[in-house]
């Protein structure tokens, strides 16, 4: 039942916007919509994040006393709270302020005392119950119990049978599913973010990282300038190294294009089969597309003295977004790949490293404003320019989250260039993932 406050606010705001409707559900919206706080939301509005109700995680319950299994289900349960905090739309409570009476219930949601819940506040608590399968694998059991009206969310992600390795990723995989379930739009929790690292004075190399700062790994080791990292079809990566001599654009380690002069800031269509790349065979830099199959030239989209870069798709694959200078100082543009129409997006200062939101409702990118660059959201729907850094450090090369509700970016302090990830939607959030690791030019997979 959606509360009687979120009634009284439409109905208070129903005069400012005859289109505002409110939801229980995902289903109670549109197609292009999502639902978070009760609220359907449309356009770049289906980036919001915010904290949906209270949920509680009852410690796991172990069919055994084996140590491993134990020590797999605390792992869980560790990873399910800092999942569900991560993501921002849960008030999330773990085993230290769970209700006295949550000791006497089981792992089944039959057992739940609904009361005992409901007067602590909390929406759902979560029940997790595993076991040792005859075989060696974990069987894993996560259930949503409502507390409110008595349910249960079941979520094909929170009922499998898995090998020990593979517990540790059912964590995202669930969250993201629940984040689905409650909102329309599935999380992106799990996922990968590829950049470069200044490992010694004058070497870069490609690393790799979870979108929550684990598993950093570094793909590189030539000892070279390695720069511009891009996610490209079924997990591969390109980037523009000097490894030859010259700035080559290189895929998996193997050479993909090697014009003379720069090969750099490579983009893939959404369905893996063209790469954007700015190349600069005459001097100033142009886009060219790519067979991302055979590296082919398939046509080239700007022809301009002025330098041409940063192409970004739009994921309907239809659209380019793009940096030029052919105005005097570089501008984000956006081409249209079927008329070859041209639209000039910002028009003032110095902008720059465009990224398009999955949803396509809106383009982040750079501006300098003072002595340091922000990042800043253009948004298609009301044409409206918002600034999503405050200005106090250098932030750059922003690049959204699968689900667009999150931004990656790199952030410059007097420590050196670090990895930082905030909300989409300019409500803060912002968080420093990589630790103290060099982290430059992130690309979200």
């Amino acid at each position: 039942m959606i509360p009687a406050w979120v009634q009284l606010a439409v109905a208070l705001n129903a005069g400012a916007s005859s289109e505002m409707q409110f939801c229980e559900v995902p289903s109670d919206c549109g197609k292009d919509q999502s639902c978070v706080g009760y609220v359907c939301a449309s356009g770049s509005d289906r980036a919001k994040v915010e904290v949906l109700y209270k949920i509680a995680v009852a410690p796991p319950f172990v069919a055994s006393n084996d140590p491993a299994l134990v020590a797999e289900s605390e792992r869980l349960y560790g990873m399910l709270i800092a999942d569900l905090r991560a993501s921002g739309f849960y008030e999330v409570v773990g085993r230290e302020g769970l209700p006295v009476g949550w000791t006497v219930e089981g792992a089944s949601p039959s057992e739940v005392r609904q009361t005992t819940w409901q007067a602590d506040g909390f929406y759902r608590v979560v029940k997790i119950a595993m076991r040792r399968t005859s075989d060696g694998k974990s069987q894993v059991k996560i259930h949503a119990v409502e507390v409110e009206r008595f349910g249960t969310v079941d979520l094909p992600e929170g009922d499998v049978t898995v090998s020990s390795d593979e517990v540790p990723r059912l964590s995202s995989r669930w969250v993201n599913a629940l984040i689905g379930a409650d909102t329309g739009v599935k999380g992106a929790l799990g996922t990968r973010i590829v950049g470069t690292s200044e490992v010694a004075p004058g070497v870069k190399e490609i690393v790799v990282i979870g979108a929550d700062g684990s598993g950093f790994r570094q793909i590189t080791e030539n000892k070279q300038l390695n720069l511009m990292p891009a996610w490209g079809p079924n997990g591969s990566i390109g980037w523009m190294s000097y490894e030859s001599g010259n700035p080559d654009w290189i895929v998996d380690g193997k050479p993909f294009s090697t014009r003379p002069g720069l090969n750099a800031a490579g983009a893939w269509s959404p369905d893996g089969t063209l790469l954007a790349l700015s190349v600069a065979e005459s001097g100033d830099s142009e886009i060219i597309l790519l067979e991302a199959e055979t590296g082919a030239e398939h046509a080239r989209i700007t022809d301009d003295r002025s330098v041409d870069t940063s192409p970004a798709w739009s994921p309907d694959g239809k659209q380019l977004a793009f940096v030029s200078d052919r105005t005097g100082r570089p501008q984000i543009w956006v081409v249209n790949l079927r008329t070859g129409d041209i639209e000039q997006l910002t028009k003032e200062g110095y902008n720059t490293s465009p990224d398009w939101s999955p949803t396509g409702d809106s383009i982040v990118y750079i501006r300098q404003i003072g002595n340091n660059f922000q990042i800043m959201r253009y948004d298609f729907d009301t044409q409206v320019t918002m600034r999503l850094t405050d200005g106090r450090k250098s932030a750059e090369s922003p690049s959204y989250s699968p689900d667009g509700r999150y931004v990656a970016y790199a952030q410059k302090d007097e420590n050196g260039t670090h990895l930082w990830v905030m909300n989409a939607d300019g409500s803060g959030g912002a968080r420093q993932v990589a630790g103290d690791r060099s982290f430059l030019a992130p690309d979200w997979e």
